[in-house]
């Protein structure tokens, strides 16, 4: 136990300081990510809207990413995968700011839709922008770490996205579930998101790798068919259809079974998120 302990010390103090930004970018930017999750539904329905608006808008989202996906792919080959993460963290902010002042369903669904898409090109530019950062001997731990930042932080903004409408309520003097203290805290999703550009804003020095001739032609001659592939991807698309039942309403879930308070229900999920980031942690040994 020792040992290991020991290995990953060393480990650790080997990474590059430019995946420790891109880190901080993913704790801060978890943190905005935690907040949304679990004042959005709220602030939909004390604007009237009903479950099955909040299903369709979770869809929506969804949707983002897949009819996207390509397209997010090519930006990232195109402009790099830094300034694709950096195009879609303000994206995604600006379509929270839409959100805020959507005045009726259509709005809200062209939205979401825009901030699903960038929410989908920030995250996915992460990955390969720590593989240009790391050597391939790092990456399963760093990309453990990194999971874990985004994960773990969400322990922290559900616990405080769950107190911000109370804390926006008695700043505005209005009720704490009413519309107006739900969008005055949800304001805050934005203002993270633009402070989690700063620690990436800086150029990121890539980190050169060579490869034998011989391992480079036994890579790239290694072929998958389409049905080997769609079969690796029939586990994740079973896992996302449970996910996509379960995890949008689970907030509304809490709150209308169980009576819980906004606080509570951010404490419910916050330990959702801790055993989530814990597992991400402990599983990168296992790679």
């Amino acid at each position: 136990m020792t040992h290991i302990t020991s290995n990953l010390r060393v480990s650790i103090l080997k990474i590059p300081a430019a995946v420790w930004r891109i880190l901080a970018h993913s704790f801060i930017y978890g943190f905005a990510l935690s907040i949304a999750d679990i004042l959005f539904n709220f602030y939909l329905v004390s604007q009237g809207y009903t479950i099955n608006d909040v299903g369709l808008l979770s869809m929506v989202s969804r949707a983002a990413g897949m009819v996207m996906g390509l397209p997010i792919g090519w930006l990232i080959d195109r402009f790099g995968p830094q300034r694709a993460m950096i195009g879609g963290v303000i994206g995604y902010a600006l379509g929270w700011a839409a959100l805020l002042q959507a005045p009726a369903l259509p709005w809200l669904i062209a939205a979401q839709f825009v901030v699903g898409a960038c929410y989908l090109l920030a995250a996915t530019a992460v990955t390969p922008l720590l593989a240009l950062v790391t050597t391939e001997e790092q990456r399963p731990l760093v990309f453990g770490m990194n999971a874990s930042a985004t994960l773990i932080v969400g322990l922290l903004g559900s616990a405080v996205g769950g107190v911000l409408p109370m804390g926006a309520a008695l700043m505005m003097a209005v009720e704490p579930r009413s519309t107006v203290a739900y969008r005055v805290a949800l304001t805050t999703v934005i203002g993270l998101s633009i402070v989690a550009l700063w620690p990436v804003l800086v150029q990121l020095p890539a980190v050169a790798e060579t490869r034998a001739t011989g391992e480079e032609e036994s890579v790239g001659s290694h072929r998958l068919s389409w049905f080997m592939l769609l079969w690796m991807a029939l586990p994740s698309f079973l896992l996302g259809v449970g996910g996509g039942a379960i995890l949008p309403f689970q907030n509304l879930f809490f709150r209308d079974q169980f009576g819980l308070s906004d606080a509570g229900v951010g404490l419910a999920l916050s330990l959702a998120s801790l055993g989530a980031g814990v597992g991400a942690l402990l599983g990168a040994p296992v790679v």
